[in-house]
């Protein structure tokens, strides 16, 4: 049958997780502009230092593909900080029906296959308006998860007017109960 977890159910997860451990964190919140630019944009989750200081953005998706995942760069670095916040999150769901849908892969060990090409778009792509320095990015997968179990993060150093800004983009692998 069909498996699908809406991202605002694993989102909330995140952030009851982040909530157990003290932090201050602030989901669906308005901020910045809407993808129409009329509107305010609705960020995924805001964790703040305490209950009124901006610390970051934690933005994510169920994976869509390369265009999905640029889309949701472009509004985290461009309609979302308006506090200039120097660490921003984005972190992609990527489950194991992905493998198969959007990239023509069998699941096993093809999470490495998925994250390997965004390694390389991450070194070359930049959303209007920024600039990705090129070699600030690293796969610091290890610091974050020595164990290797099912997710990749690479960080980047992003420029814009306002500032540089790093960003972490966490790739999880969501695995089917069997």
């Amino acid at each position: 049958g069909a498996y699908y977890i809406r991202e605002n159910d694993r989102n909330t997860t995140v952030r009851n997780s982040l909530r157990d451990k003290q932090y201050h964190v602030c989901d669906q919140t308005l901020c910045g502009e809407g993808k129409g630019r009329n509107d305010a944009g609705e960020l995924d989750s805001e964790i703040r230092k305490d209950s009124n200081t901006p610390w970051t953005i934690f933005e994510a998706l169920n994976h869509g593909g390369p265009a999905y995942w640029k889309k949701h760069l472009d509004k985290l670095l461009k309609n979302y900080n308006t506090h200039g916040l120097k660490i921003l999150f984005l972190v992609a769901y990527i489950d194991d029906d992905d493998f198969k849908n959007i990239y023509e892969l069998k699941s096993e060990g093809n999470f490495e296959k998925v994250t390997d090409r965004y390694w390389t778009t991450l070194r070359t792509y930049s959303p209007e308006g920024c600039k990705c320095i090129t070699n600030s990015c690293q796969d610091v997968s290890e610091i974050y998860n020595p164990d290797a179990l099912g997710i990749k993060v690479f960080q980047c150093l992003y420029e814009d007017s306002v500032g540089k800004h790093t960003v972490y983009h966490f790739f999880v692998h969501i695995r089917k109960n069997r």
